[in-house]
């Protein structure tokens, strides 16, 4: 049977030798094996420049995401996405190589990819991040033909604030100039950065961290004894401390306005300043504890004055070192040894009458005070009611010991915008403007060391792990020039006493403080924030507030209301860091 069949084939074949000759000729074999080839090859290579596009695609795109989510975290202030959205969408139109809408994705195609509509969605964390998803496809240049008309692409990202611990200062300018919607402002602006800060503290919480904030309002003092005196009594020296007067000798009474021997006010052969020994412990004490109000006019309110110093830091002084002896500047506690020299203590803020032209007070008194350290001043003492007394029983803070004396500051602590809401209303403007007070109290506040000694790492009970290490800021408010006040202040009475400079003007000596006081900061790696509120800011003073912020960046100026309110939130949006968490 086969070779019958073979015999039949052999016979046809004959028919047509060229058909012989092609089944022998193995020449055109590759030829029928690149036409049986071409199409998958077709498909396996534009399957890889399709994919390729779509895996660049896909890059492009999670980075869009990533640059979305960080923004719109940052600008998530109220804890909602409402306020996150925009930013959302902004980042992935300018990341992402194609423009968006809201919800209805792509409006213009993209230019590169060619992508279509990409849907976005973003949501909140119970722990307070927020995750945002993108999604979009790439159409195919080759596969199409194959029936694979596009490939989908996503990208999905979390960010949350997380790494560090935070302590925040906020160093406010609350001096006469700051009175009506400059302050209102102010404390608008202050109730939403501690709001910022509250949903911070949220996020952080869940991993064992926290935040605190502290609060040094100043003029041309600083009210932080009470503080200073509960952490250590020894901080506040009470006993002969020497306040200046021109009010003249010890109480003598006056008989009658004719009386050469009465020494109520000075005869022309004692008109002199002096320094007069005072012991302030009574007044001190009535001040009563930290936090506590203060109704007596007459009682401590808590501010202090700044330390010795020395005359020799002027306007070409290097600001990089403070030399020894400038305990004004300083950031040491009394007691503690310093190049060799113990820091002394620091001094309660006593407004002493500073002339009999100058007395405090309006009512009548008949009678010599008896209690320290009133006792020991000269006072005006009639019967007539016509005549003026230099002690008043006055109960308002008005000329007496604490005159110009700001809203005690509040200490470093876990204070939510709540908590410190009556506080921050409480603020009141007013005295003379010395940026170097603030800014050495805020630098003590936020320091390690003491008088107010901060743990440099924490991590709450009941978490597991390393602790953490704290990141600490200091945000610098001011709306004024410098302005030393001729009357008394925080270095006494300046054109008297001269405690940091030889002459009458020591604008110089105060601008030079402020700057060695901002590049402490700097090397305790305290991150600085300035801003520059308002159109008072000489040049001079503005120069200096730049160059005291830790990067030309974190220099703010704000024009007007609305602008120190915006300012205060980019700050608050800032602290801390963010990170992507998916």
């Amino acid at each position: 049977m086969t070779s019958h069949l073979g015999d039949r084939l052999r016979k046809t074949l004959g028919r047509w030798p060229w058909l012989v000759r092609l089944a022998a000729d193995t020449r055109g074999n590759v030829m029928l094996f690149m036409a049986a080839g071409v199409i998958p090859v077709t498909a396996a290579v534009g399957g890889g420049v399709d994919l390729t596009r779509a895996y660049m695609a896909q890059a492009r795109l999670q980075q869009a995401v990533d640059a979305a989510t960080l923004a719109g975290r940052k600008a998530m202030t109220d804890g909602s996405l409402d306020t996150a959205d925009p930013e959302i969408v902004k980042f992935l139109q300018n990341n992402y190589p194609a423009n968006m809408s809201d919800g209805s994705g792509l409006t213009i195609a993209d230019p590169i990819f060619q992508s279509g509509a990409v849907e976005v969605e973003s949501t909140i964390s119970d722990q307070g991040a927020l995750c945002v998803t993108a999604q979009a496809a790439v159409p195919t240049l080759v596969m199409g033909a194959f029936g694979k008309r596009s490939i989908t692409i996503g990208a999905e990202s979390c960010a949350r604030r997380s790494g560090t611990n935070i302590d925040v200062v906020l160093v406010l300018d609350v001096t006469g100039s700051m009175a009506g919607t400059r302050l209102a402002a102010l404390k608008t602006a202050t109730t939403d950065f501690l709001e910022t800060l509250d949903d911070t503290r949220t996020q952080l919480a869940v991993s064992g961290l926290r935040v605190r904030v502290g609060i040094v309002p100043y003029s041309q003092a600083v009210n932080i004894g009470r503080l200073l005196r509960e952490e250590n009594a020894a901080y506040i020296a009470t006993a002969g401390q020497d306040y200046w007067s021109d009010i003249g000798t010890p109480y003598r009474p006056c008989t009658n306005d004719d009386d050469d021997d009465c020494n109520w006010r000075n005869d022309d052969d004692d008109d002199h300043p002096r320094a007069v020994p005072l012991d302030v412990e009574a007044y001190v004490t009535a001040g009563g504890a930290p936090g506590s109000a203060v109704a007596d006019a007459y009682a401590w309110k808590g501010c202090v004055e700044m330390r010795a110093s020395i005359q020799t830091i002027g306007a070409s002084t290097s600001a990089s070192s403070i030399p020894a002896g400038a305990w004004d500047i300083i950031d040491a506690a009394p007691g503690a040894v310093v190049n060799g020299a113990t820091a002394p203590a620091w001094r309660p803020y006593l407004a002493a009458p500073l002339s009999f032209e100058n007395r405090y007070g309006t009512s009548p008194r008949t009678t010599q005070p008896t209690t320290a350290p009133w006792s020991q001043m000269k006072w005006e003492v009639d019967d007539r009611s016509s005549w003026r007394t230099t002690r008043s029983s006055a109960s308002t803070f008005g000329s007496n010991p604490n005159q110009n004396c700001p809203a005690e500051a509040k200490a470093l602590g876990e204070h939510s915008a709540a908590s410190l809401s009556s506080y921050v209303e409480g603020l009141v403007a007013e005295g003379s403007t010395l940026h170097d007070v603030g800014m050495y109290w805020g630098l003590v506040m936020i320091s390690p060391q003491a008088p107010f000694p901060n743990a440099t790492e924490y991590l709450a009970p009941g978490h597991t792990g390393s602790k953490r290490d704290v990141k600490k800021y200091i945000v610098f408010m001011t709306d004024g020039q410098l302005s030393p006040p001729t009357s008394y202040a925080a270095w006494g009475k300046e054109s008297w006493e001269k405690r940091i400079h030889s002459d009458n003007n020591s604008m110089d000596e105060h601008r030079k403080r402020f700057q060695m006081l901002c590049e402490a900061a700097k090397q305790q790696n305290v991150n600085v924030s300035t801003v520059a509120f308002g159109d008072n800011m000489g040049s001079t003073d503005a120069k200096a507030l730049k160059g005291c912020a830790t990067t030309s960046d974190q220099y703010y100026e704000a024009e007007n209301s609305t602008d120190l309110i915006a300012v205060f939130q980019a700050i608050a949006n800032n602290i801390g860091y963010l990170r992507l968490s998916e």
